[in-house]
């Protein structure tokens, strides 16, 4: 009897374990797709400051956020999330508090959003006082 109590409570602790381990994996996803999200957000943003998403911004923020060029990495929720935007881009005071929100207001996380910012502001090879205002705008709310 005290070998098979002993097996048990084993198991117990092994399934406890690995209860954490899919929690924290679960968790990373949620991470990571949430940080993908929001660095749409901010280039679709920065894209729309001009008030018109060129093909070419759209094609270098696709690019540059999930390094394959396509959204298929994301859930279906995240990407018709992301359609909406692009139909609809959410405004610079909105981005920053999911930025701040999600707590991806730290140096790591800024400095991939400012590339992100100056590479889609840059695609189209056009950048307009409407552009300069949002980085304007940016740099104040990151400072």
């Amino acid at each position: 009897m005290a070998g098979a109590a002993e097996a048990k409570a084993e198991y117990e602790l092994e399934l406890v374990k690995l209860k954490d381990e899919l929690a924290l994996i679960i968790k990373d996803v949620e991470i990571r797709e949430q940080f993908l999200v929001t660095s749409f957000a901010v280039g679709i943003c920065a894209a729309n400051a001009d008030h018109h998403i060129s093909d070419e911004e759209r094609e270098e923020l696709e690019e540059l956020a999930f390094g394959l060029g396509k959204a298929k990495v994301l859930s279906r929720v995240a990407q018709r999330r992301l359609d909406h935007w692009y139909k609809n881009p959410p405004e610079l005071n909105t981005v920053w508090r999911m930025i701040e929100d999600n707590g991806f207001n730290k140096p790591k996380h800024i400095s991939v959003f400012d590339k992100i910012i100056n590479m889609v502001v840059m695609a189209d090879d056009v950048e307009n006082h409407h552009e300069e205002e949002f980085i304007e705008a940016w740099n104040q709310l990151v400072a």
